[in-house]
C-alpha cells in the first residue's frame, strides 16, 4: 500500500487533458486515477435537483476516482474519452445526469449491458473532452488504495467501494437513473 501523500504528489506530476492530449502521454500500466472538473467547468444536471459537495485536488473538484488494472492509457483514454457508456460507468454516470436514454449495448437480448445512441455518445465525449481533467499515477497497489482515494476525496460519481456518508443521497439519486432503462 502507498502512503496517501505519495500518491497525491505523483498525481500533481501527471495530468491529462484529454482535448489537448494524446492517448500516448498515459502509460501502458497500472494505476490510479482522479477525475476533476477543469475551472471553470459546472456540475449541474437537470436530471438530479440535488448539487454534490466537492473535495478538491489542487483547486480541482474531484467527480470520480478509479483504477486501471492493466492499462491507464486503454482504461482510462480509450473506455472514458473516447468509447461508449457501455464500457465505462463514469460515462454512463455522467449521460444520465443528461437525461440521455440508455439502449441495449449488445445485440444479444438477455444482456443488461447499456449505452447511449451515436449522437448523445458524440455528445458526451465532446462534454467530458472540455470540461474535465484526470490526474494519474502508476500504481501496482491500485486497487487497495483506491479505498483511501474514495475516502479522501468522496467523490460524487463512485458508486462503488464507498464508506462514507457524504454524497450519499446523491449516489442514491444517480443509482436510481442508471437503473432506468
Amino acid at each position: 500500500m502507498t502512503e496517501i501523500n505519495t500518491i497525491l504528489n505523483q498525481f500533481r506530476q501527471n495530468i491529462f487533458d484529454p482535448a489537448k492530449d494524446s492517448a500516448n502521454k498515459l502509460p501502458d500500466a497500472q494505476g490510479n486515477y482522479l477525475v476533476c472538473l477543469k475551472k471553470g467547468s459546472h456540475f449541474h444536471f437537470a436530471a438530479i435537483h440535488l448539487l454534490p459537495r466537492f473535495v478538491c485536488f489542487d483547486d480541482f473538484a474531484v467527480i470520480y476516482t478509479g483504477i486501471a488494472s492493466k492499462s491507464l492509457r486503454n482504461r482510462d483514454y480509450k473506455s472514458h474519452f473516447r468509447d461508449n457508456a457501455g464500457r465505462s460507468t463514469l460515462r454512463k454516470s455522467i449521460g444520465v445526469l443528461f437525461g440521455y436514454q440508455q439502449i441495449p449495448r449488445d445485440k444479444n437480448p438477455a444482456s443488461t449491458k447499456t449505452k447511449f445512441n451515436s449522437v448523445d455518445e458524440a455528445r458526451l465525449t465532446d462534454w467530458m473532452k472540455t470540461n474535465l481533467l484526470m490526474f494519474y499515477c502508476v500504481n501496482p497497489d491500485c486497487k487497495e488504495d483506491e479505498i483511501k482515494l474514495i475516502n479522501h476525496f468522496k467523490p460524487p460519481l463512485n458508486l462503488q467501494n464507498k464508506l462514507n456518508d457524504e454524497n450519499s443521497e446523491y449516489r442514491k439519486l444517480l443509482k436510481q437513473l442508471r437503473a432506468e432503462k
